[in-house]
């Protein structure tokens, strides 16, 4: 009997834990990012910068994920990045739109959900699902590294 109550409790535990699907897939995402020369847009807070292989100078060591990827220096301080492929649609050239520089915010052209910039989450729209993260790390002043 106790082992059914153990075995219930981590039933339990691991049913309620929740997982967030990813609609984007998983390619990989590697950026070295200058912000003395190449990059320094990016020190100035809302400005945001994309990168997609083909169109962007990247070496050949950088990668870009999915659709392209895009660096957000947000007001409060942080950077954030984001698969710029639209995760209603899935397709690789359906990309995000930013209207502006120093908007808060992205449209996708194709469902026009709108996706707030600094958490990723859909505002408006037929989206459900969060922009695809990647993970920025910043090992000097002068450096950002975007990853997966």
């Amino acid at each position: 009997m106790k082992r059914f109550w153990c075995c219930l409790v981590v039933l339990l535990i691991v049913s309620c834990t929740k997982t967030e699907e990813a609609r984007i897939p998983l390619q990989r995402v590697y950026l070295e990012l200058d912000l003395t020369f190449e990059d320094k847009e990016l020190l100035n807070l809302t400005f945001s910068k994309t990168y997609i292989r083909g169109t962007s100078n990247l070496s050949e060591k950088e990668y870009t994920g999915f659709g392209g990827v895009y660096v957000y220096y947000s007001p409060q301080g942080y950077y954030v990045a984001y698969d710029l492929a639209c995760p209603v649609e899935a397709v690789a050239s359906t990309r995000i739109k930013i209207e502006k520089q120093g908007d808060a915010h992205a449209i996708c052209p194709q469902c026009k959900t709108k996706y707030d910039l600094e958490s990723g989450y859909p505002l408006e729209g037929i989206g459900t699902y969060r922009l695809q993260p990647y993970i920025i790390s910043r090992p000097s002043a002068s450096k950002l590294i975007v990853r997966n």
